[in-house]
């Protein structure tokens, strides 16, 4: 445990932990140093000697940069002399020398570093009049600007790329006056957090493409959110200006993303502009709807199927089981996903859940069962790489090997070895599992495609290790939320039973296959009888097996206030910042609609739920899970070994084990959610990459 000294900077006194730098201690303290090359997610450079300050006379004879130098016992600091303002104003003519004057066209304005000391500490004239030198821009890909005359060689870009990303290929070269950033071997290597290095750059030396002369920071509205790209939920601040999403930047959650995004969740929001759906194709298509779903069914069988899928929040869910219980079984709500442990009444919402945070635990190994977190959770794979850099931590694969990862130990391709070793016959997997104490196991809902149940397989595991720690990542945003309200899969009995299909913030894609594997095309209807919905935020491509959809535009994101479940439950809710046609209705609405039509016109009908009513119970229910989520919190889970033999002996004899696994991910930038799909950054950034994939 470190120990504490007593310093005194500008004439206070402060007792704080020994070890730490001058200028951690003056943050501390509530003293602002100004720094170029300093950032506390880096290691420290110390080459921009903007930090200067000063000791007493008797501990320093010139000034000393805080970034570097340790605070000791009885030390005095002064921060605001003549000599420290002297220091900075001298480090300032430096950098302005061959800096560009070209303040009113950068995007940097207004939240320029450079821009801001040198009106606090710069000069008001100029005493060089030379002709300044000029540098060739670099090419970054297809996301970030490069004006690389600007670039005042911090090094900040450096050190994110090779300690961050683990890319060492961008670096200095020469020295003196023709030093500059650049590549060595010509060719930026690819990642899926390189949009994170613009907000690390206190010049204008690297913007954003998509924001390059677009807006003025000051002239745009800021707002909370959420992501809605994957299942980790990052929050992020989204700025717009008036009814135009102009970029989104990260917020600060050292619980969940740290101050890092994805590109994806940087650069996708253009999508919300390519082929969006704004009116409905139908414009009666509310009361043909009403007068589907009102009829009297005289069998057991369902009408109606209302179809959703791991990106339908919460609010849209809850909404749609009220109108199930006012129309009773003329619906049926069902997902297109393959969540086997619906019908297991959410017991894993409490007994296999593992936090973000216990990755900070102590344990030395972990095992990638099927998943690609390079693709899959992009800053839940950040965190995996800095434990197993920082940490003695031993990483395990079972599936096809990925690079997204540094020190990857490949074990297996099939899920043979696993089932062996729930079976306790692989005696050197289970030295290795359970020779540590508390291994980390990251699942995906791959194993779900393949036939396994999630849920039995984690109970297994957790009791075999208790103290083990499982994370289940899956793709869609509000996954947890189809368990937690217990939304069982469709099948294909289902779907012949259903006279009307209604599809809710489905991926067409998605929907086109999932409709042909279970029904071998036979739920196309007739041209005859157009009586399939797709509410969505984009219009549906045109072909034939989409002819007889009615279109009905949502809200996205952006547009609507909705709450999701992140892979450890956590209940998030993004914040409107975008004002929507009036074309445009939430589901909710409708909903309010059609329930209040059913109380209006059947007389007969006697509801506990009225239009009020229903409105307000949606609302509480939202405001129970996002101020008390430990309510839902089951903890009663059953075990018995009857479940480990059955499980293995029922999957023991398939030939899919002999197959090998992988991740249904193959293209980071256009997969998921339907904004993603229509954006042309992420085209652009998913064409790049297969430029340069080799296939060897």
């Amino acid at each position: 445990m470190n120990s504490l000294v007593s310093i005194c900077i500008n004439n206070n006194n402060f007792i704080l932990k020994e070890g730490i730098s001058v200028l951690e201690a003056c943050n501390y303290a509530g003293i602002n140093i100004s720094r170029f090359c300093f950032h506390e997610t880096l290691s420290i450079a110390g080459n921009c000697r903007m930090c200067l300050v000063e000791l007493d006379e008797d501990q320093a004879v010139k000034p000393i940069a805080a970034c570097v130098h340790p605070i000791v016992d009885e030390v005095i600091i002064y921060t605001n002399t003549p000599m420290t303002k002297k220091a900075r104003e001298n480090v300032l003519e430096l950098l302005l020398l061959n800096h560009p004057l070209d303040c009113p066209i950068c995007d940097q304005g207004g939240e320029c570093d450079l821009q801001d000391q040198t009106q606090n500490f710069g000069l008001t004239n100029n005493r060089f009049y030379f002709q300044k030198r000029t540098v060739e821009d670099k090419n970054c890909g297809p996301i970030i600007k490069t004006i690389m005359t600007r670039c005042i060689h911090c090094t900040r870009c450096v050190r994110f790329f090779t300690e961050v990303l683990q890319i060492e290929s961008l670096g200095t070269l020469s020295r003196g006056t023709h030093m500059e950033i650049g590549s060595y071997l010509n060719l930026l290597q690819h990642s899926e957090l390189s949009g994170n290095v613009i907000d690390l750059c206190p010049v204008g030396a690297l913007t954003s493409k998509a924001y390059a002369s677009e807006e003025r920071p000051w002239e745009l509205k800021v707002t909370e959110s959420v992501d809605s790209c994957d299942s980790l939920g990052s929050n992020i601040y989204s700025c717009y200006k008036e009814s135009t999403l102009v970029r989104i930047l990260p917020k600060i959650n050292y619980e969940i993303n740290d101050n890092l995004i994805s590109d994806k969740t940087r650069f996708s929001f253009d999508g919300l502009n390519n082929n969006r759906l704004l009116n409905p194709t139908n414009k009666n298509f509310q009361k043909e709807l009403f007068s589907i779903i009102n009829q009297k069914s005289n069998t057991n069988k369902s009408l109606t199927t209302l179809l959703v899928n791991d990106n339908t929040d919460l609010n849209t869910l809850n909404s749609i089981k009220n109108l199930l219980f006012v129309f009773g079984n003329t619906l049926s709500l069902n997902s297109l996903m393959s969540n086997t442990s619906a019908n297991l009444n959410n017991f894993d919402l409490s007994f296999i859940s593992n936090k973000i945070q216990d990755l900070n635990s102590n344990s030395k190994f972990g095992l990638l069962i099927s998943i690609n977190p390079q693709l899959e959770s992009v800053i839940l794979n950040f965190k995996i790489r800095r434990k197993s850099l920082n940490e003695d931590f031993t990483l395990s694969k079972i599936g096809l090997f990925n690079s997204g990862s540094t020190n990857l130990e490949f074990i297996n391709l099939t899920r043979e070895i696993l089932l062996s070793f729930l079976d306790s016959k692989n005696n050197l997997f289970c030295k290795l599992f359970i020779g540590f104490k508390s291994p980390i196991v990251f699942f995906s809902e791959n194993l779900i495609v393949r036939g396994w149940n999630s849920f039995v397989l984690m109970s297994l595991l957790k009791n075999i290790i208790p103290t083990s720690i499982l994370i289940f990542i899956r793709s869609g945003s509000n996954n947890r939320g189809l368990s937690f309200l217990n939304i069982k899969p469709i099948n294909k009995n289902l779907i012949f039973k259903s006279n009307t299909k209604c599809s809710i913030g489905l991926n067409e894609t998605f929907l086109f296959v999932k409709n042909m594997i279970l029904t071998n095309k036979s739920l196309v209807l007739p041209s005859s009888n157009p009586r399939n919905f797709f509410f969505s935020t984009h219009s549906l491509s045109k072909d034939n097996f989409f002819e007889n959809y009615n279109e009905i535009p949502l809200p996205s994101d952006f547009e609507d206030e909705k709450t999701f479940l992140n892979l450890e439950e956590r209940p998030q809710q993004t914040h409107r910042s975008l004002n929507t046609n009036p074309e445009i209705k939430s589901i909710n609405y409708w909903v309010n609609y059609w329930i209040w039509l059913k109380n209006t016109l059947d007389i007969g009908f006697n509801s506990k739920l009225g239009y009020v009513n229903v409105k307000s119970k949606n609302q509480k229910f939202l405001n129970e899970i996002l101020n008390f989520p430990f309510f839902f919190k089951q903890t009663d889970v059953f075990f018995s070994f009857n479940l480990l033999n059955n499980f293995v002996s029922s999957n023991k004899n398939l030939l899919i084990n002999l197959t090998a696994i992988k991740s249904n991910f193959e293209d980071f930038y256009c997969s998921g959610d339907m904004i993603s799909k229509h954006s042309s950054m992420m085209q652009k950034c998913s064409l790049k990459v297969r430029e340069n994939f080799k296939n060897f």
